[in-house]
Formats: C-alpha cells, sequence, structure tokens
C-alpha cells in the first residue's frame, strides 16, 4: 500500500500473490476449483494511475527469511484478477478445464421486467479447451447458498455420456446485488466448432456450432436478461458474449447443429437442444423394479431425418428405407448412477412427409403420412428395457415445444416406424393402411451365390388391410383384383459388403378378391395369395438372381402385426416371381364362366397390333381388311388356369341355363 510522500492523498493498493490450491463457495450448483493459481490486484489512484512495477520491481518480505519480487506491469492498467488452471462444473451437465482468468467488477445487468441492478461481476474466461456437457460419471456433489460445496466431484465412474468440445471458448458470469447481497445470478455460454460423442450406447453423434446456456435465477426465482445488456468476458482474442435472453426464464441446455443415428436405423440431421437430469425409471422386468438413473436428453423439430437400412451411410445411394423431412424427435440416454454398465436409449420421432429411398419405383414406391419411429433399447445386463408408459419422459424439442416418450415397457426391445402408409411393389401389388417397419440382419443365399451372404432387411407387414394386385393401380385406368382382409410381409434385403445389390419380396393373402377395371368381365375370390420374388435391384440381364429360401438353413419370417409372422418358402430356381393366386370364379360376357384355381400376372410385353382399314369418312371397310402390323409397349395383366370347371352358353349359373359344361 503506497501513499504519495508530497501528497497524502494519492495512494494505491496492489497484490501479487500466488496458490497451489482453490475453491469457489457458496453457489448452488456449481463447482469452480483451481490449480497453479497467480493472483494480481493492482489499483489506481484517483487520477486513474497505476504503479509500474514491472519497471522499478518491489521485493517484499515475505516471512520467513523469503521475499517475493512483485512486478505487476502498469502498461496493463488497473488490473483485479487471478490466472491459472481452473476446472468448471456447472448444473450437472457442463464442465470446462483449463488456463483461464477470473476478474472482478462493477457492472449493470437488466431483468426480465425492465428494471437494471448495480452489481458485483465475477467473470471467469477460458479460451481453446477441452469441455463436455453430459452425464460426467457420477453426478456432483455441489453446495447451497449456506453450505459449501465439497469440491471434486465424487468418485466417479471411468465414463462419461454426453458430448466433447473441443478447441471452446467459455465465459462464467458471477453477479451480486449491490444492494442487496443475498441476490445472486450465475450464467455460462460456450461455444465449440468441434463436438463429438462420448459414451453413447447405440448411439453416434457429431456435431457442430454448439453453443452451452446456462441462466440460474436468484432466490426469488428471477433471472437476468443478459440480451438486453450483454457482457462480453475475455481472456485474449476470442471474447465469449454471455446475451442468453432473459424471457427464457430459467436455462439449462446445449444446442447445435447435429448429426446423430440411434440403432442403426434413424439417422437424423438439423439443429437440437440438450438436456440432463436424473429421474428415477421404471424396468419391464417381473418386479418393475425402479432404478436411479442419469438421464442424457437430446430433442430437435423441423428437421430432415431417415429411417432404415445403413443409416449410418454418409453415401445416400447405400441406404434403403424412408426418407422423412418435418420431423420432430426427442432422444433419451440413461445409465445407473452407481455404474455405467447399464444403458438404455429411446427415441420417439414423427414426421410430416415421407417418401421411400433406395429403389426405383419400377421395384417399391411408398408415401406415408402420421409417421412415427420407435426405438427402445435394452441394456446389455439384464436385456430389460425402461417402461416409460408407467413413468412417461418429456424431452424439450425446441422454445415453447416438447415430445413426450411413453413406451409400453411390456412389449421390450423395438425397432420400427408405424404410420398411415401406401405402398406399391413390382408395379402389381398396392396396398394402404397403418402398416410398421423394421429392421434386422441375417443371412440369406441369392440362386447364383454360392452360398448365403450376410444381408441387412427393411422389412414393413400389415394386417387387416385393403389392397390391390394388377396394373396402374391407384389410378382410373387400374385392370386387376380389388383385396379386402389383406395380411402381408415384404423385406428389401440388402448385402452388407456390397450394399448395391438389393433382393426384394413380398408375400401376402386376402380372404376375399374382386376384378375391376374391365367391362364384361367379373370375378370373384377367396384364399388368394400375391407372391413377389424380385432379381437382384443392381442385375441387368439375369432375372434369375433371386432369393432362394429353399434352403432349410436361409428361411426368412417377417412380422406383419397383430402378432402374426409370415414365412418365405419361394423357390429360387423357378426365377422372378409377380403373381396373385387363388380360388376364383371368372365369368365372361355373361357367356363364358369359370371356376378353379387361378393365377394372375403382370408383365411389360411388345405386341403385334392390326388396325381396321377406314374410308375416307372414318367408317370401317366391309368385308374387312386390315393395316400392316405395328409394335406396341403395353402392360399386360394374364389370367390363366388348368383343371378348371366351365360353362359356356347362356344362363349360366342359373334353372335357365342353356350350353356346354
Amino acid at each position: 500500500i503506497a501513499t504519495d510522500a508530497a501528497y497524502s492523498s494519492r495512494s494505491w493498493t496492489s497484490l501479487d500473490a500466488k496458490a497451489t490450491s482453490a475453491e469457489l463457495k457458496y453457489l448452488t450448483g456449481f463447482v469452480l476449483t483451481g490449480a497453479n493459481l497467480a493472483i494480481e490486484v493492482n489499483r489506481a489512484d484517483a487520477n486513474g494511475v497505476v504503479v509500474n512495477y514491472k519497471k522499478t520491481p518491489l521485493s517484499i518480505d515475505i516471512g520467513g527469511g523469503n521475499t517475493r519480487q512483485m512486478q505487476l506491469d502498469g502498461a496493463s492498467g488497473e488490473t483485479t484478477f487471478v490466472k491459472g488452471d481452473l476446472d468448471l462444473k456447472a448444473m450437472d451437465l457442463f464442465s470446462a478445464k483449463g488456463a483461464a482468468t477470473l476478474r472482478k467488477s462493477l457492472g449493470t445487468v437488466a431483468q426480465v421486467d425492465g428494471t437494471t441492478t448495480a452489481v458485483n461481476l465475477l467473470t471467469l474466461a477460458l479460451e481453446n479447451v477441452d469441455a463436455f456437457a453430459g452425464t460426467k460419471g457420477q453426478t456432483t456433489t455441489s453446495g447451497t447458498s449456506d453450505t459449501p460445496s465439497t469440491g471434486a466431484p465424487t468418485a466417479a465412474t471411468p465414463t462419461d455420456h454426453g458430448l466433447k468440445l473441443t478447441g471452446a471458448n467459455v465465459a462464467l458470469a458471477i453477479a451480486t446485488d449491490v444492494a442487496d447481497k443475498t441476490r445472486k445470478w450465475q450464467a455460462i455460454k460456450a461455444s465449440s466448432a468441434s463436438v463429438s460423442a462420448v459414451g453413447l450406447n447405440s448411439v453416434s453423434l457429431s456435431a457442430t456450432n454448439l453453443t452451452v446456456e446456462i441462466n440460474r435465477p436468484d432466490s426469488n426465482g428471477k433471472v437476468i436478461d443478459w440480451s438486453v445488456l450483454p457482457l462480453a468476458v475475455t481472456d485474449g482474442a476470442n471474447p465469449v458474449k454471455i446475451d442468453i435472453d432473459g424471457k427464457q426464464g430459467a436455462l439449462s441446455r446445449a444446442r447445435g447443429q447435429l448429426t446423430l443415428t440411434v440403432g442403426g436405423f434413424f439417422h437424423v440431421a438439423g439443429e437440437f437442444a440438450l438436456e440432463k437430469s436424473a429421474p428415477t425409471v421404471t424396468l419391464s422386468d417381473a418386479a418393475k423394479s425402479q432404478v436411479a438413473v442419469d438421464m442424457l436428453m437430446i430433442g430437435g423439430r423441423r428437421v430432415a431425418a431417415f429411417a432404415g437400412v445403413n443409416a449410418e451411410s454418409t453415401t445416400e445411394a447405400n441406404r434403403v428405407g424412408l426418407k422423412l423431412s418435418g420431423v420432430e424427435f426427442a432422444l433419451a440416454m440413461a445409465s445407473t448412477q452407481e455404474t455405467t454398465s447399464r444403458q438404455w436409449t429411446a427415441l420417439s420421432a414423427i414426421a410430416a412427409e415421407v417418401s421411400f429411398q433406395g429403389l426405383g419405383e419400377s421395384v417399391a414406391k411408398l408415401s406415408a403420412s402420421n409417421l412415427e419411429v420407435s426405438i427402445n433399447r435394452a441394456d446389455t445386463v439384464n436385456k430389460d428395457v425402461i417402461d416409460f408408459k408407467a413413468n412417461p419422459l418429456s424431452v424439450t424439442t425446441g422454445i415453447a415445444a416438447s415430445r413426450s416418450i411413453n413406451f409400453d415397457g411390456s412389449k421390450k426391445e423395438m425397432t420400427e416406424a408405424t404410420g398411415d402408409l401406401s405402398l406399391k411393389v413390382g408395379g402389381f401389388f398396392q396396398v394402404a393402411g397403418s402398416l410398421a417397419v423394421s429392421q434386422s440382419q441375417q443371412k440369406l443365399k441369392p440362386s447364383k451365390a454360392s452360398e448365403a451372404i450376410e444381408m441387412k432387411l427393411l422389412t414393413i407387414g400389415g394386417s387387416g388391410l385393403t389392397a390391390f394386385a394388377g396394373i396402374h393401380g391407384g389410378t382410373v385406368d387400374a385392370v386387376g383384383l380389388n383385396l379386402g382382409g389383406v395380411s402381408f410381409g415384404m423385406a428389401i434385403a440388402t448385402s452388407v459388403t456390397t450394399p448395391s445389390d438389393r433382393w426384394t419380396v413380398l408375400s401376402a393373402s386376402a380372404a376375399t378378391a374382386s376384378f375391376d377395371g374391365v367391362d364384361d368381365v367379373t370375378l370373384a375370390g377367396s384364399a388368394l395369395k400375391v407372391d413377389i420374388n424380385l432379381q437382384n435391384a443392381d442385375s441387368t440381364d439375369d432375372s434369375t438372381d433371386v432369393l432362394d429360401f429353399q434352403l432349410p438353413a436361409n428361411q426368412l419370417t417377417v412380422p406383419q402385426g397383430a402378432g402374426q409372422n409370415r414365412t418365405f418358402t419361394y423357390d429360387g430356381a423357378k426365377g422372378e416371381l409377380v403373381e396373385a393366386s387363388g380360388s376364383f370364379s371368372l365369368a365372361f360376357d355373361e357367356f363364358l364362366s369359370l371356376s378353379g384355381t387361378l393365377s394372375v400376372r403382370s408383365s411389360n410385353k411388345q405386341l403385334k397390333v392390326s388396325e381396321r382399314q377406314t374410308d375416307t369418312e372414318g367408317n370401317p371397310i366391309t368385308p374387312p381388311s386390315y393395316k400392316p402390323s405395328t409394335t406396341v409397349n403395353v402392360d399386360l395383366l394374364t389370367v390363366g388356369g388348368e383343371n378348371l370347371s366351365a360353362f359356356a352358353g347362356t344362363g349360366g349359373g342359373t334353372a335357365q341355363d342353356r350350353g356346354l359344361v
């Protein structure tokens, strides 16, 4: 403490100290510890002039026969700060560690109601440090406003679950009301361009432009509106501006641009928000066990997504499934608090628009509405899922928006997409209604392969539906069978090693059938089945490259809803198959009627057509005369059978029938 010998009104206070460890106390939800600290205070006189101890070092006796040199740089002006290696933990959601500077100053902050408050500010700046947002081992034991925190976290498990931030810039502000020191506020703003996932079971994730925002209220529940009077906190060339909108209330979140894949089935990219909680969940085991977990939640809305095979692939051409837009999703990742060996993953999503990706429209075409994606993964230890029906979980997906996860644990593990879908396969079979889409993986044998190969399967199934089998389905030109009481299963098999190799199979059954599209032809049927076995989509000239289900080890079973499954048994040696068959009664022009087992097929053919000659006024010439034949491409529907019962004549099926049986 120095006083001008000539002018006693001029005085200076300076402090230069070091400490091996430190802890910031009395902050609810925050822990700040440090090591290798340097404390510097250099106060100016009434004229704003400071002492430059760098030019005139001052040796001070610190006891024990030791001295310390004060060498504060006056060129930096008035200073009050602490520098060193600091470790910050906030709200059990965010942590950062690295070289940092803690400063003290006076300031003015704005309240949400428009009033302003004079405050003492402690600000902390960390530049280009590693940080973490999520669940970090066991939760930290934080102090209250009346008791100090315990400092470092309790014994933590070795695995973190969340987002690792590299090269992050972090700012912390602690504000205390000058007039009422019981009123304290805390805020954190952090940003990072590079983000990676850590310890997320069944989830792969990357993110860019991540922002962490924490805005904690005072004891009256009031927060500071930093957007009105932003605070720039810096320790170098990259200041971080705390500008959190106080109108959003108390806040603990992370958000940014996310690329996320869950269970290899659901892939999403867009803006997201991250939260953390520590609830008690109910499991699906017989005892309905209650387990305390650390829960990391990620939500987003109005994003693009994909559900299907090879969802994690960065090559669009490798994906087979549903392309989704206008998506709202909620993801929850939980681990037991006492050990991270038990982990659960659940995702619920809904899409406004859906289209099919991965196969040409001649193979499969799909549209949908009200599509929901549901994933509930069991832990790998006891194979139990979380029963969200017992305790629904609300996940924030945007400002004033959330989505509930309420899966019934009795249904066990699930990975599926359900909704009102319209599906057309092989240009022949078309079905609409509530369908379920799921994925699996197994070995299947193509007829041209010497052995079975590993396949990823996208399966679609449904029951109690209406359908159509024929040509031009869904248009006014439709010709074919209207089917009722339909159940079906479909699989698109994609080679794991060569994703461009894809096979499509479908099996369906119908309780009733009627014919549509041709005058004077009537048809009724029962016990109908539809069989489709399409060649490899990557084949151009080999219609015999189909899946062969004749081998005992080459069976495929697809869920079709209502607890029913459908098993494929097609013989690959018979080549490509697209047909409907069953017991039919067919009548033509009230002259010919047939009954028995008939087969209905569609194909694209070239036919020779000869047009009748006409006179100059367009009237047909008599006797008939025909022009030279021309070739026409046609969509062809054929009906055939053998060993049938038939009648040709008049009055068929009545007491007045006259004709041949």
